[in-house]
């Protein structure tokens, strides 16, 4: 999926710096990631039928804070490229990963320099 740059840079620039906690912000950072990467969005539950969808986006966003706080503490101890970061991961391959590091680079949670991320802002 590709973005246009305005829509990620108008992303970045709202939630560069945020004040609120994680815990208060994620579902609607999420909701707006979602929205900006062309995901669907999980459907309200029913009583009548499982929702294996909504269960299966919510594992993954209950997962999501927790890799980040894992790249970011990896990052903090030594340099490294979305590959050594995604053989970290039990079944990550880097289609996972590097979004994830890229994000952290745009919110200036992460530096880059020629495909090698480290922690600190840029």
């Amino acid at each position: 999926m590709t973005t246009t740059s305005t829509a990620a840079d108008n992303f970045i620039a709202r939630w560069r710096n945020r004040d609120g906690t994680e815990k208060s912000n994620f579902q609607l950072f999420l909701g707006e990631l979602c929205e900006l990467l062309g995901v669907g969005k999980p459907d309200p539950a029913h009583a009548d039928r499982p929702c294996h969808r909504f269960h299966r986006q919510t594992q993954l966003a209950e997962r999501l804070p927790e890799q980040i706080r894992i790249v970011r503490e990896l990052l903090q101890l030594a340099p490294q490229t979305a590959e050594t970061l995604a053989d970290r991961f039990k079944r990550k391959p880097i289609k996972g990963v590097q979004p994830v590091v890229d994000a952290l680079v745009g919110l200036g949670m992460v530096a880059s320099e020629d495909g090698v991320y480290h922690a600190g802002s840029v």
